[in-house]
C-alpha cells in the first residue's frame, strides 16, 4: 500500500469495484432471464423476495447475494461463473 492509498481510499476503491461487479452480475442475470423469457415475478419466486426487490436487483440498484447467484445458477442450469465471471473487474 503506497502512502497515497489510505485505508479510506482503499475502501472507496473496493466499493467502486463492488458496484461495477454487481452491475456485471445484473447484466448476466438479465441475459439468462431474457433467454428464458423469465419475468421479474418468476425471478422473485426463485429468490424468495418481492417483485420490486427482484426488479431492483436486475437493474443493478441492489446487489445479488452470493447465495442468490448460486440459487439462480442452479435454476438456470448454468455454472456460477456464467452469472459471476471472474474476469468481470479489471485489476
Amino acid at each position: 500500500m503506497s502512502t497515497a492509498e489510505t485505508p479510506a481510499a482503499l475502501g472507496a476503491r473496493g466499493a467502486e469495484e463492488s458496484v461495477r461487479y454487481s452491475a456485471v452480475v445484473a447484466v448476466q442475470v438479465r441475459r439468462e432471464m431474457g433467454a428464458r423469457k423469465m419475468s421479474a415475478a418468476a425471478l422473485a419466486d426463485v429468490l424468495g423476495c418481492g417483485v420490486q426487490t427482484a426488479q431492483r436487483k436486475v437493474r443493478g440498484d441492489v446487489a445479488f447475494t452470493l447465495d442468490e447467484v448460486h440459487d439462480l445458477a442452479l435454476h438456470f442450469a448454468v455454472p456460477v461463473s456464467t452469472l459471476a465471471p471472474e474476469t468481470a473487474v479489471a485489476a
